[in-house]
């Protein structure tokens, strides 16, 4: 890898000491992780075995595609267990909507009623059935936009939230099915294991 311009431009900084990284940008005084310009020059499906990697990148990796799986199969989910009437999230919209033609696959649009009224369709892997789970976890920030990530991630995986503000913090409660699902989760934010 260079050391130019294009090659930083959409890098973060690299703090790991792995020794045997090949990924690593010099630019003056600062170590950039030049992974993601390495995986996208591929030009093909993503492996980590093709790339010698940090660990700590190759374990976010590792954790983004078991996301990705838990994903798909909270979509096949949708699919066969969602009602007219019910209240979903919409990725698309960012917020709960009401159901109101359930699709017959996955192409298939499904139509939707925001809580202004208005009258959508978007296709089924957009939409996640909201936990009525009462097993919380609770994860802490001071800083508003780590929040507000953090809040539409753990909608995006089908998690009921609910934020608390307090004057020097902020609380993001997390609603799940089971305790290990949402102490998992909240581990996972802590670590920051989630690209975003």
């Amino acid at each position: 890898m260079g050391n130019n311009r294009l090659d930083i431009q959409n890098s973060y900084i690299c703090f790991s000491t792995f020794k045997g990284c090949r990924n690593k940008i010099i630019n003056k005084d600062v170590i950039y992780c030049g992974f993601f310009n390495s995986f996208v020059k591929l030009g093909k499906s993503f492996k980590i075995e093709e790339l010698r990697i940090c660990p700590e990148l190759k374990d976010k990796l590792l954790y983004h595609d078991y996301l990705a799986d838990k994903a798909q199969a909270q979509s096949k989910e949708f699919l066969t267990h969602v009602k007219i009437g019910e209240i979903v999230y919409c990725t698309t919209e960012m917020i709960n909507v009401v159901v109101l033609k359930k699709p017959k696959n996955k192409f298939d649009g499904c139509q939707y009623r925001t809580f202004e009224g208005g009258v959508r369709e978007a296709s089924a892997p957009c939409f996640r059935r909201v936990s009525l789970g009462t097993k919380c976890a609770e994860y802490k920030t001071a800083k508003v936009d780590d929040l507000n990530a953090c809040e539409i991630l753990a909608r995006e995986y089908g998690f009921r939230v609910e934020k608390i503000t307090f004057e020097t913090f902020f609380l993001l409660r997390i609603y799940g099915d089971t305790q290990e699902e949402v102490d998992q989760f909240v581990t996972s934010l802590k670590n920051n294991y989630f690209i975003y």
